[in-house]
Protein backbone atom coordinates (compact mmCIF):
# COMPACT_ATOMS: atom_id res chain seq x y z
CA UNK A 1 0.00 0.00 0.00
CA UNK A 2 1.36 3.20 -0.67
CA UNK A 3 0.96 6.15 1.38
CA UNK A 4 0.93 9.74 0.62
CA UNK A 5 4.13 11.16 0.96
CA UNK A 6 5.06 8.00 -1.18
CA UNK A 7 3.52 8.65 -4.31
CA UNK A 8 4.56 12.62 -3.26
CA UNK A 9 8.03 11.62 -3.62
CA UNK A 10 7.69 9.94 -6.67
CA UNK A 11 5.68 12.70 -8.23
CA UNK A 12 2.54 10.42 -8.53
CA UNK A 13 -1.08 9.66 -7.65
CA UNK A 14 -1.84 6.33 -6.26
CA UNK A 15 -5.46 6.74 -7.68
CA UNK A 16 -4.52 7.46 -11.70
CA UNK A 17 -0.58 6.60 -11.44
CA UNK A 18 1.17 8.07 -14.04
CA UNK A 19 0.15 9.62 -17.07
CA UNK A 20 1.49 7.34 -20.21
CA UNK A 21 3.44 10.60 -21.56
CA UNK A 22 5.43 10.91 -18.12
CA UNK A 23 5.80 6.99 -17.99
CA UNK A 24 7.46 7.57 -21.83
CA UNK A 25 9.56 10.08 -20.26
CA UNK A 26 10.74 8.29 -17.27
CA UNK A 27 11.45 5.11 -19.30
CA UNK A 28 13.83 7.23 -21.48
CA UNK A 29 15.42 9.32 -19.00
CA UNK A 30 15.86 6.31 -16.35
CA UNK A 31 15.36 3.12 -18.32
CA UNK A 32 13.44 0.18 -17.59
CA UNK A 33 12.54 -0.89 -13.94
CA UNK A 34 14.91 -4.06 -14.12
CA UNK A 35 17.20 -5.35 -11.74
CA UNK A 36 20.88 -5.91 -13.10
CA UNK A 37 21.90 -9.60 -13.53
CA UNK A 38 24.38 -10.40 -11.86
CA UNK A 39 27.68 -12.15 -13.49
CA UNK A 40 27.67 -15.92 -12.71
CA UNK A 41 30.68 -17.35 -10.38
CA UNK A 42 32.41 -19.64 -12.48
CA UNK A 43 33.43 -23.02 -11.25
CA UNK A 44 36.92 -22.39 -10.80
CA UNK A 45 36.71 -19.43 -8.61
CA UNK A 46 33.93 -21.08 -6.63
CA UNK A 47 36.92 -24.21 -6.12
CA UNK A 48 39.32 -21.70 -4.83
CA UNK A 49 37.02 -20.14 -2.51
CA UNK A 50 36.22 -23.62 -1.08
CA UNK A 51 39.78 -23.59 -0.48
CA UNK A 52 40.62 -20.86 1.39
CA UNK A 53 38.13 -21.88 3.92
CA UNK A 54 39.58 -23.15 6.88
CA UNK A 55 37.13 -26.21 7.55
CA UNK A 56 37.66 -27.14 4.04
CA UNK A 57 41.21 -27.50 4.66
CA UNK A 58 40.77 -29.55 8.04
CA UNK A 59 38.42 -31.85 6.07
CA UNK A 60 40.79 -32.29 2.96
CA UNK A 61 43.92 -33.13 5.70
CA UNK A 62 41.76 -35.78 7.68
CA UNK A 63 40.75 -37.01 4.01
CA UNK A 64 44.51 -37.18 3.21
CA UNK A 65 45.54 -39.37 6.52
CA UNK A 66 42.45 -41.81 6.38
CA UNK A 67 43.74 -42.58 2.84
CA UNK A 68 47.30 -43.13 3.83
CA UNK A 69 45.97 -45.28 6.77
CA UNK A 70 43.64 -47.09 3.83
CA UNK A 71 40.87 -46.30 5.65
CA UNK A 72 39.17 -45.45 2.19
CA UNK A 73 35.19 -45.36 3.19
CA UNK A 74 35.72 -42.73 5.51
CA UNK A 75 37.88 -40.90 2.96
CA UNK A 76 35.21 -40.87 0.74
CA UNK A 77 32.96 -39.72 3.08
CA UNK A 78 34.92 -36.88 3.83
CA UNK A 79 35.17 -36.59 0.52
CA UNK A 80 31.39 -36.26 -0.01
CA UNK A 81 31.20 -33.65 3.19
CA UNK A 82 33.67 -31.76 1.00
CA UNK A 83 31.84 -31.54 -2.36
CA UNK A 84 28.20 -31.07 -0.72
CA UNK A 85 29.40 -28.27 2.23
CA UNK A 86 27.49 -25.25 0.77
CA UNK A 87 29.76 -21.88 0.23
CA UNK A 88 30.24 -19.44 3.01
CA UNK A 89 27.80 -16.29 2.90
CA UNK A 90 30.31 -13.33 1.50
Amino acid sequence: MTTPAEAEAVRTSPATGLTPAEAARRLAADGPNEVAARRPVRLYSRVLAQLRDPLIMVLLGAAALTLAIRDHPDAIVIGLVVLVKPRSAS
